[in-house]
């Protein structure tokens, strides 16, 4: 009787024993369900970059004077085979083949040569006045600077036209006159040996000898390549030497 009291003591005390465990377990399983319910989640920490330290980071080196040079090399070979490309394709070789073979002739040589006599002349009969001042631009470092203009009112005086139209009755009208009417050569058109001659001889005797208007005459002398005789005599009859 008294082993099975005994008996039944233990299995009560078990009994509480296990109950209490799960009691135990239940508390804090809802402790744990009601911490995780009201604790809000701590906040991320941004994760940082992965890549090698600076520290760390490989540090460049000079490239040799060989590899260096070979690259330089290979560049300019570029740049000039593009420039080359580009010159081929566009119309500039055949334009300047145009402008040499023409200038090449006798007819080109002479219109040279009355482009420069009508340029110097320009700056005699038709200076340059005063018309404004640009502003300087600190940025470009550049200074003031007086804007001049041709003085076209110049073309209503005789300042002008007594000149001009003396050089252009010398140089241009008598000469082309002369080659077309005494033609050496026979054909078409006018003679560009007698073109010069008469050219030269009319320069002699205006410039030189003096059979032209003498204020006119110094302006055209002044405005001519080489002076009094050297725009007469040489500038103005060098082509007959050449033709001949």
């Amino acid at each position: 009787m008294a082993v099975k009291q005994g008996h039944h003591s233990v299995q009560s005390l078990m009994h509480r024993h296990r109950t209490g465990q799960e009691r135990v377990a239940f508390t804090q399983h809802g402790i744990e369900h009601r911490i995780s319910e009201t604790t809000p989640n701590p906040p991320r920490r941004p994760k940082r970059p992965t890549g090698p330290s600076p520290s760390r980071a490989p540090c460049p080196c000079p490239l040799p004077p060989a590899v260096l040079a070979s690259q330089i090399d290979a560049h300019t070979t570029t740049f000039r085979s593009s420039i080359s490309n580009y010159i081929a394709d566009s119309r500039l070789p055949s334009t300047l083949d145009s402008v040499r073979g023409y200038l090449s002739t006798v007819t080109g040589i002479e219109i040279l040569t009355l482009f420069v006599e009508a340029f110097g002349l320009r700056y005699e009969v038709l200076p340059f006045r005063y018309l404004t001042t640009l502003p300087a631009f600190p940025a470009l470092g550049t200074s003031e600077l007086p804007l001049k203009v041709p003085d076209f009112f110049a073309l209503l005086t005789t300042a002008f036209w007594g000149p001009f139209g003396l050089w252009l009755l010398t140089s241009v009208l008598l000469p082309l006159l002369g080659g077309w009417f005494i033609n050496l050569k026979g054909e078409g058109g006018y003679d560009a040996v007698s073109f010069n001659a008469v050219k030269a001889i009319t320069a002699w005797v205006v410039y030189v000898r003096g059979g032209g208007p003498s204020a006119s005459t110094r302006v055209v002398e002044r405005g001519g390549p080489g002076g009094q005789y050297g725009d007469a005599c040489g500038g103005r009859g060098w082509g007959v030497g050449g033709d001949l």
